[in-house]
């Protein structure tokens, strides 16, 4: 049976170690892949790009500061990234962008060299279902479910604008939050982003650079036509050298099972790792089969428009690390288990390979959830689990059986009593058997009200648990996976989190962090 990779990594598993070394862990090695990736320096052209995207997003001091550093030799780059998923999406990209600020600075304390954070907006993707919505925690305690819809088709996610659709889902969330606290700041800002003439990209990239403003955070937006013409090269070999690059990542994915870990990325044999727009960078794009485009129009098309190709999940670092100075990835489970396939890559490209961090993971306790908690005699940890698995520890015995049980006690108790009562005469008789049955009856009706009272408490602990396992396992995944940062910036402050975030990272521990205010 295979396993997944990034469990095995985190725990300091040989096998694992073998495929990524857990350089993370020890101060040499991370001071290592930062000297390596300083020998290295991010282009004129790329600097300018990002400093024009920045101009759009918005711009601050700090990030200023950033960008400068970044066009001077010696300077590296913490890269993170995620989908450009509505209102931000689920936590764990926030908490991905406050990991890449965590461990560049960490970094540039321990080996004085500048360190940049810098996110990567996965724009390429064009799997619009996995961005056009996200959850809530609302004021009623439910999760909702907002989302815009959008024709179907597989444009790059760069090409779409959010329409109309989205206003009445900034006013569902609006209504969904607690008016107290800091709902109009939150609201100011999303309403200032995602409007319907936005493209999701740019919408993301807004909101997350003013959350970051301070801390300097470059954004990166690979739909870019100056770092499509320095990806050129990239693409270029993927397309020329299709089948020795197939051939060398399906012995790494043999190795990988061999060892016993499940391969995250599929890998096709002969096809090329980049995908192609036929119809223009704002057209479909689609994967490359073996041979159903001649290679001489690829090249040509590659030559005159390089927008009409785009990355494929593997081959995205080496883009990622193409343009950038790269010391260290910071990335979640899904990002461990599949860069567990690309050294074979990064050997063929002729780049090193940076340090794997795994990105902050956090759980927010809000106040009345911490109450619910102490009243279940529950830990956080225990409630993500199975409903049905939690509540056989709560659950005290079903009334059934406890009516029963009680029943059977009041008669051992009292039958022997009025068994012993002398019965020759039959006025006597006649009223044991009265007060037997007067007993009886008295304790069906105790019995009854016990049972009813063990069922108003079995109905409490379920709904107590069903509030806590909304906020912190909502859907049966972690709270980070699936609640949007709107669900605690609006009683927190958007500043209030993100300060309330890094309090509490420490950048190279992977344990789950409990935050609360």
């Amino acid at each position: 049976m295979s396993a997944a990779f990034s469990p095995a990594f985190l725990d300091g598993d040989p096998r694992a170690e073998a495929f990524v070394p857990r350089s993370f862990r020890q101060a040499g090695a991370r001071a290592g892949a930062v000297r390596r990736a300083g020998e290295r320096r991010a282009s004129t052209q790329t600097v300018a790009a990002l400093r024009a995207q920045a101009a759009r997003a918005g711009t601050s001091a700090a990030r200023s500061a950033s960008l400068d550093a970044l066009a001077q030799p010696g300077t590296v780059a913490v890269v993170t990234g995620q989908q450009v998923g509505l209102f931000l999406g689920p936590l764990y990209a926030v908490y991905k962008a406050a990991s890449a600020i965590a461990v560049a600075r960490a970094l540039e304390a321990e080996t004085g060299r500048r360190c940049v954070p810098v996110f990567w907006l996965q724009t390429e993707d064009h799997d619009f279902d996995e961005v056009n919505h996200c959850h809530v925690l609302g004021d009623d305690t439910l999760v909702h479910r907002l989302e815009v819809a959008g024709p179907p088709g597989r444009q790059s996610l760069s090409e779409r604008r959010l329409g109309e659709g989205v206003l009445p889902q900034l006013d569902a969330l609006q209504d969904l939050l607690p008016a107290a606290g800091h709902l109009g700041e939150l609201m100011a800002l999303l309403r200032r982003h995602y409007r319907p003439d936005a493209r999701w990209s740019d919408a993301f990239a807004g909101v997350c650079s003013a959350l970051f403003d301070a801390e300097g955070l470059v954004l990166l937006d690979p739909r870019d036509p100056a770092l499509a013409s320095q990806l050129r090269p990239v693409h270029e070999r993927a397309l020329r050298e299709s089948e020795g690059l197939a051939r060398a990542l399906l012995e790494r994915c043999t190795a990988l099972q061999a060892a016993g870990f499940a391969v995250q990325v599929r890998v096709r044999a002969d096809s090329p790792l980049s995908f192609f727009h036929p119809e223009g960078p704002q057209g479909p794009r689609m994967r490359l089969e073996p041979g159903a485009v001649p290679m001489a129009r690829l090249l040509e098309v590659l030559q005159r428009e390089p927008l009409c190709f785009s990355t494929s999940a593997l081959l995205r670092p080496i883009a990622q690390d193409t343009l950038l100075p790269t010391a260290a990835i910071v990335g979640g489970p899904g990002e461990l288990n599949y860069f567990a396939q690309l050294s074979p890559l990064y050997e063929a490209f002729g780049l090193p390979m940076p340090m794997l961090v795994p990105r902050a993971r956090f759980r927010v306790l809000e106040p009345r959830v911490r109450a619910t908690l102490g009243r279940l005699g529950l830990t956080a940890d225990q409630v993500e689990a199975p409903a049905d698995v939690v509540l056989g520890r709560l659950r005290p015995a079903s009334a059934g059986v406890a009516t029963q049980a009680l029943q059977q006690q009041l008669a051992a108790a009292v039958g022997p009593v009025l068994d012993a009562v002398p019965v020759d005469d039959l006025d006597v008789a006649d009223a044991v058997a009265r007060t037997r049955a007067t007993f009886e009856r008295a304790g069906a009706r105790l019995a009854g009200r016990y049972a009813r009272s063990l069922q108003r408490a079995d109905a409490t602990v379920t709904q107590r648990l069903e509030r806590v396992q909304r906020a912190l396992f909502p859907h049966g995944e972690p709270q980070e996976r699936v609640l949007a940062l709107p669900t605690f910036a609006a009683r927190l402050g958007l500043g209030g989190f993100t300060q309330l975030v890094f309090s509490k990272l420490s950048p190279f521990d992977p344990r789950v962090v409990e935050l609360w205010p």
